[in-house]
C-alpha cells in the first residue's frame, strides 16, 4: 500500500509528544489515531493528540477569554425562542419574520439560532461597505443588538465573533487540508502567520481519476458488492474498506441487502438525530398526545412502539382495539364544551368493556404524560419522565440499544437541566417542546462492535485511511458542495457585500478520496437513480461500465442450468439456509397435508354449514366462482384485512344508513296501505312526513360510537334529500303499485339434497291493476350494479337477481316475477335487468330471454353444492386472471400473483 501525506506526517512528528494533528472532522481524527500505532514507531497515542478543527477553534479562542464561557449551542436556541416569543407578543421583526406572520414566530427559532454566529461578519461587512441600512439591515442589527446584550448580561462569547490570534502555547499543530474548510478564508491569515501552526495542504498536482458508470442503481450497487468481493480475494481486510454515500438514508436498505447476499459483513456508521430513533421517539410522541388531546393516532403511535419496554402490554392492545372500534378519532367540539372521545366510549361503548385495566391505562396515560409535557421546568421534566417510567416501563426487560439512547435523551436532558440552573433568567414559554426540538439536533451513533466493510456518509471520512474508499452515486449532483457565506442573504445583497463567488470544494473532496486510498480508489454513478437520471461529475474521466462475474450470478446461472454442470465457486449462506428449509418442509409432508384438510373441512362445516347442511347465497357463490382461494380465505377463514387506524365511521355506513331509510319508509307504505304516487310530480305531504320519521328513527338505531354517531347525526339532512329524491322517482316510476315486501329473508330447501338457498330481498311490488309482480334491489351508487348481468354475455353471470327470482318461485307463497330492476339511490335512476315496463326500449331484456341466465345460475349452484360437499375435499386449479388476483383483498395471503420490476435499460 502507499503511504499518504497523512500517514508520512504522523510517522515523521509522533515521536514529537508536543505535536498535535488537526484534522477536518472528529471521525477521521479518531481513525487516525488508530492507525497511527500500525503505521509508525509509537506503541500507544494519546488521543488528545488528535482532534478536529471546530475543537481547535474552540480551544484556542476560549484561552484569550479567560474571564467568560463560550455560549453552549442550546443557549443560542434559548436567545432565538426568547426572540421569536417577543415578536410574536410586539413585532419589532420587518423582514426577517414578515409582519403578517408574526403570530407564527416560533417557527422561525431555529432559523435564527442558526444565522446568530454569522451576525458579526455580516455587520463587519455592511458596515464596510458604507450602504444605508433598508429594512431588513435594521432587522440584522436590532437581532446583533439583542444577541450581543444576552452575551454580555450572561458573561458569554460567540466563538464565530471572535477571531484571536493563535498563541504560542508551547505545543506545533498541524493541520490537514484547511482549503476544504468553510471558514477557512476567515482564519487564513492568522493561520499562515502563526509559526507552531503547520499547513498540509492537497498537492496541486494530482492523477486523473476515471469513474465506472452503470445503467441503473440496482447494477451499480451490486457491481459495488462484487468489487468488494473482490478486493476481499486480493487480500484486502473487510475493515479497511469504506463505502462512501452522499444519499445514505436513500441507498443503505440496498447496499445492506446486496452486502448480506454477497456475504461482506458490514457495520453502518452513520448518525442518527435522537428524535429520529425509534426509543429516542418516545419524548416527540408524548408531545404529540398532549398537543392533540391524546387523539387515536397519536396514542397508537406511543403505545405501539415495541422499542420501548411497556409493562402492561395486554391492557395497551385492549386500549387501541377498544380505540379503532369506538372511533376515538379526535376530540370534538360541541356548542358546549370539547368532548374526548375516549372518555365518551367509555361511557357508551360499541361492545361491553372487556377490562377495567384498559379505561385505568388511558386515564393513566393522560394523567402522567400530561404532567410531563406540560412541566414548567426541563428539572421537572425529568422527575415527571421518571414518574412515567415507573408506572409503563419493566426496564428489567429493556432492549439495551433503547436503553443507551433513552439514558442518552435524559443525558441530554440534564445538560438543559445545567444550563437551567447556571442561566435561571433564560426562560422559556414550553421547556418540554424546547426538549424534544432540541433532540432532534443531537445526533445518536451506536457504538458498534462488529467488524467489517465501513458504510459511511460522504465527505464525514474523507481523511479518513483506508486500503480502498468506494464512493457510490459519484453524479455531479450528489457530489457538489458549494460553500455559501451569509447564505441566509439573497444573491444581490450578498453581492453588495463583497461577497461575488461561491466557494467549490467538490473537486478538493475527491482529490482527498484520492489520496487517502492507499491500495486504490473506485468511483461509481448510474444513469438512472432511484428517483431520477444523473450525470457522472465533471471531474472525472468516465469509463464504461465492467460488469463482474460474481458468485451471486454464478450461483444463479448454475442452479438455473444445473444439466450444464457450470462450474460453481460457492454456494452462499442464504442458498444453504433456503434449501434446509426447503427440504424441512418435505419432512411428514403426507401427515401434515391430511392435518391441513382436516382442520379446512373443519372450518367449512363450521362457517359454511348451517344445521347440517350446506348454505348456498348469491354472496357464497359470486365468491366462490371468482375464485375458489376468495371463498375460502373470506367465508370460511374469515381471514380479514388488519386495520390498524380508527375510522370516522364505517366505510359502508353511509349505504347501509340509506338502506334503513328506505326500508322504514317501505315498511310503512306498506303497514298503511298506501301506494307509491306524486302529487304535481312532488311526494305527498304524509310521504314527506313519513320519511322525516323514518330518517330519525333509521340513524337513533344505527349503532356506533358517539363521535360516529355525532357525524351522522351531522348529515342528517344530506341522507334525508338523497333518499327524498330517490324515493320521489320511485313514486313517480311506480305510480299504480304498492309494496308486497321489504328486507324479507327467503329460504327454499330442495328435498333429498344436503343444502339449502337463502336471500334477502330489498323490495317487491305488485300492480294494482294487473297484479305483476317486480323485483327492485337498491343500490347506493351506479358504481355497485353489477356489469355481467347476462349468462350470454359472461361465463359467470351476477346471481344476484337469478337467486331471488329462484328463492321467490320456490317460496311457500311462491311468485313469479317477470320484472327485475336495480335502483341506484344517488341517482335516481333505473338499471334494468329484465322485463318491459320500467326498462327503456333500447335495453329491454325479455324473460324468456333470461332463462338462459337463470339456467346458468342454478347449474352453478349445483356444481358447487357438488364440489364443496365432495369428500375429500379438494381444491382445483385456480384459474383466475391477473385483473382479479390484482385487485383482491387477499392477495397479499393468496401471493398466486406478482408484480416484479420490469427490465432497466
Amino acid at each position: 500500500m502507499r503511504p499518504s501525506i497523512i500517514e508520512q506526517t504522523i510517522c515523521q512528528h509522533i515521536q514529537k509528544l508536543n505535536t498535535i494533528f488537526i484534522f477536518p472532522t472528529q471521525t477521521a481524527a479518531d481513525l487516525w489515531a488508530d492507525r497511527a500505532t500500525l503505521v509508525s514507531q509509537a506503541s500507544a497515542v494519546a488521543m488528545e493528540r488528535f482532534i478536529a478543527w471546530d475543537q481547535f477553534k474552540s480551544t484556542s479562542i476560549r484561552s484569550t477569554q479567560q474571564t467568560k464561557n463560550a455560549i453552549p449551542s442550546a443557549l443560542r436556541t434559548v436567545f432565538a425562542s426568547q426572540v421569536t416569543r417577543e415578536n410574536a407578543e410586539k413585532p419589532f421583526l420587518k423582514i426577517l419574520i414578515s409582519q403578517q406572520f408574526a403570530h407564527q414566530s416560533s417557527g422561525f427559532t431555529s432559523w435564527i439560532s442558526d444565522l446568530l454566529p454569522s451576525l458579526d461578519m455580516w455587520k463587519k461587512r455592511f458596515e464596510k461597505s458604507g450602504l444605508s441600512p433598508d429594512n431588513e439591515d435594521e432587522d440584522l442589527l436590532a437581532l446583533h443588538k439583542r444577541y450581543t446584550e444576552f452575551l454580555n448580561k450572561n458573561n458569554l462569547f460567540e466563538p464565530a465573533w471572535e477571531m484571536p490570534p493563535f498563541k504560542d502555547d508551547g505545543n506545533t499543530y498541524i493541520l490537514f487540508f484547511p482549503e476544504i474548510l468553510m471558514d477557512y478564508l476567515e482564519y487564513k491569515p492568522i493561520l499562515e502567520s502563526a509559526k507552531s501552526i503547520e499547513l498540509i495542504h492537497l498537492p496541486k498536482e494530482h492523477e486523473a481519476v476515471s469513474v465506472q458508470k452503470y445503467a441503473n442503481a440496482r447494477i451499480e450497487i451490486h457491481q459495488l458488492a462484487a468489487a468488494i468481493t473482490q478486493l476481499h480475494e486480493e487480500g484486502v481486510n473487510w475493515n479497511d474498506i469504506a463505502v462512501d454515500v452522499p444519499d445514505l438514508e436513500t441507498y443503505a436498505p440496498y447496499i445492506e441487502r446486496d452486502f448480506t447476499l454477497h456475504e461482506i459483513p458490514f457495520v453502518r456508521r452513520n448518525g442518527k438525530a435522537l428524535s429520529q430513533t425509534l426509543a429516542g421517539s418516545f419524548f416527540t410522541a408524548c408531545r404529540d398526545c398532549v398537543q392533540e388531546n391524546f387523539s387515536y393516532e397519536s396514542i397508537h403511535k406511543l403505545l405501539t412502539n415495541t422499542s420501548l419496554p411497556w409493562s402492561n402490554t395486554n391492557a395497551i392492545q385492549g386500549l387501541i382495539q377498544f380505540g379503532k372500534e369506538n372511533n376515538c378519532i379526535c376530540s370534538y367540539q360541541t356548542e358546549e364544551e370539547m368532548l374526548d372521545p375516549w372518555e365518551q366510549a367509555f361511557k357508551n361503548p360499541v361492545k361491553p368493556l372487556s377490562d377495567e385495566a384498559i379505561k385505568n391505562l388511558y386515564h393513566s396515560l393522560k394523567k402522567t404524560a400530561s404532567a410531563m409535557v406540560n412541566a414548567k421546568s426541563f428539572s421537572s421534566i425529568r422527575k415527571n419522565y421518571f414518574d412515567f417510567r415507573d408506572k409503563f416501563f419493566n426496564m428489567n426487560q429493556c432492549d439495551p440499544a433503547s436503553d443507551k439512547i433513552i439514558s442518552r435523551c435524559i443525558s441530554e436532558l440534564r445538560t438543559l437541566i445545567d444550563l437551567e440552573n447556571d442561566y435561571p433568567d433564560c426562560t422559556i414559554p414550553s421547556p418540554y417542546s424546547f426538549f424534544t426540538e432540541y433532540l432532534t439536533t443531537k445526533m445518536y451513533v451506536p457504538q458498534e462492535t462488529k467488524c467489517g466493510v465501513q458504510i459511511l456518509p460522504y465527505r464525514v471520512a474523507a481523511c479518513a485511511p483506508f486500503a480502498c474508499h468506494c464512493i457510490i452515486d459519484a453524479s455531479q449532483k450528489s457530489l457538489s458542495l458549494i460553500y455559501r457565506q451569509l447564505g441566509f442573504l439573497a444573491d444581490i445583497k450578498r453581492e453588495s457585500l463583497g461577497i461575488t463567488q461561491d466557494i467549490d470544494v467538490s473537486d478538493l473532496y475527491i482529490q482527498l478520496y484520492q489520496i487517502n486510498s492507499l491500495h486504490k480508489v473506485l468511483f461509481s454513478v448510474s444513469a438512472k437513480t432511484f428517483d431520477s437520471y444523473a450525470l457522472e461529475h465533471s471531474y472525472f474521466s468516465l469509463t464504461q461500465e465492467n460488469i463482474i462475474d460474481d458468485v451471486i450470478s454464478q450461483e444463479k446461472q448454475a442452479i438455473q442450468n444445473i444439466e450444464k454442470n457450470l462450474p460453481l465457486k460457492k454456494i452462499t449462506a442464504g442458498t444453504k439456509d433456503s434449501f434446509t428449509a426447503w427440504k424441512e418442509t418435505q419432512a411428514n409432508t403426507t401427515t401434515e397435508n391430511q392435518n391441513t384438510i382436516d382442520s379446512l373441512i373443519q372450518k367449512i362445516e363450521e362457517h359454511a354449514y348451517k344445521n347440517g347442511k350446506l348454505r348456498i347465497s348469491q354472496t357464497t357463490l359470486k365468491d366462490y366462482f371468482t375464485c375458489k382461494r376468495l371463498w375460502l380465505l373470506k367465508n370460511n377463514l374469515k381471514v380479514s384485512e388488519a386495520v390498524d387506524e380508527a375510522q370516522l365511521t364505517d366505510p359502508f355506513a353511509y349505504g347501509r344508513i340509506l338502506h334503513e331509510i328506505l326500508h322504514q319508509v317501505l315498511l310503512k307504505l306498506k303497514k298503511e296501505n298506501l301506494p307509491f304516487k306524486t302529487e304535481n310530480g312532488e311526494l305527498p305531504h304524509q310521504y314527506e312526513q313519513i320519511l322525516q320519521e323514518s330518517t330519525d328513527t333509521a340513524l337513533k338505531q344505527f349503532e356506533a360510537s358517539a363521535l360516529a354517531k355525532e357525524t351522522l347525526l351531522n348529515k342528517r339532512d344530506g341522507f334525508y334529500n338523497e333518499i327524498k329524491n330517490a324515493l320521489a322517482s320511485l313514486c313517480s316510476k311506480l305510480k299504480g303499485y304498492s309494496v308486497l315486501e321489504t328486507e324479507k329473508e327467503l329460504t327454499y330447501e330442495p328435498e333429498d339434497k344436503n343444502y339449502f338457498f337463502t336471500g334477502t330481498i330489498d323490495c317487491l311490488v305488485r300492480n294494482d291493476t294487473d297484479g305483476e309482480l317486480l323485483l327492485i334491489d337498491f343500490k347506493s351508487s351506479e358504481a355497485a350494479v353489477p356489469k355481467n348481468k347476462y349468462a350470454e354475455d359472461n361465463d359467470i353471470p351476477d346471481f344476484q337477481m337469478p337467486m331471488y327470482r329462484f328463492l321467490l318461485e320456490h317460496d311457500s307463497n311462491a311468485r313469479t316475477v317477470n320484472e327485475c330492476v336495480f335502483f341506484c339511490l344517488n341517482k335516481a335512476e333505473v338499471k334494468g335487468i329484465v322485463g318491459t315496463k320500467l326498462i327503456s326500449s333500447r335495453s329491454k331484456h325479455f324473460i324468456k330471454d333470461f332463462q338462459e341466465t337463470q339456467k346458468c345460475f342454478e347449474q352453478l349452484a349445483e356444481q358447487f353444492a357438488s364440489e364443496v360437499t365432495r369428500r375429500p375435499f379438494v381444491l382445483e386449479k385456480v384459474s383466475s386472471d391477473w385483473n382479479t388476483c390484482a385487485s383482491c383483498t387477499y392477495k397479499a395471503v393468496c401471493r398466486r400473483t406478482f408484480v416484479v420490476a420490469k427490465k432497466e435499460d
